[in-house]
């Protein structure tokens, strides 16, 4: 039974499970509740991600990545080597590298201001022992 404007509806969560349907934060709570016109809009087309060679066990994680698999981007402003550092994360939420750098800055300004930006898998190769983890980066809105 769907609940019309003038019903109440149970919100798994209780007072939290509100909050975070009130700030969008609904995802990270497990609600997962779209937007009723949420569009996926291609911001990135086919970009490496960086620095794969310095995560310790990359080889074990990439085995997991097939193509469409969607994976987390969290903004690193207190990385002194790039303010607009934006850290490209497995499924379990393990390192996998780094946007590049000159293609990193809108991203981490559109995670600061509360989007949902994400990355999907586009490819993933071994050339001599470097993973090639090829992704696009998407924004819901």
């Amino acid at each position: 039974m769907s609940a019309s404007h003038n019903e109440l509806v149970a919100v798994p969560g209780g007072a939290a499970g509100v909050h975070a349907l009130a700030t969008g934060a609904a995802a990270a709570t497990g609600l997962g509740v779209p937007k009723p016109f949420e569009t996926k809009v291609l911001l990135i087309e086919g970009i490496t991600v960086a620095g794969t060679t310095h995560v310790e066990g990359i080889h074990e994680l990439a085995k997991s990545l097939d193509e469409g698999v969607r994976l987390g981007l969290r903004h690193q402003s207190d990385n002194r080597h790039d303010r607009w550092s934006v850290e490209v994360l497995h499924p379990t939420g393990a390192h996998l590298g780094f946007l590049p750098t000159g293609k990193n800055d809108v991203i981490a300004r559109l995670l600061d201001g509360g989007k949902t930006v994400f990355a999907q898998v586009v490819g993933v190769r071994t050339v001599n022992n470097w993973v090639k983890i090829s992704i696009e980066v998407y924004l819901n809105d």
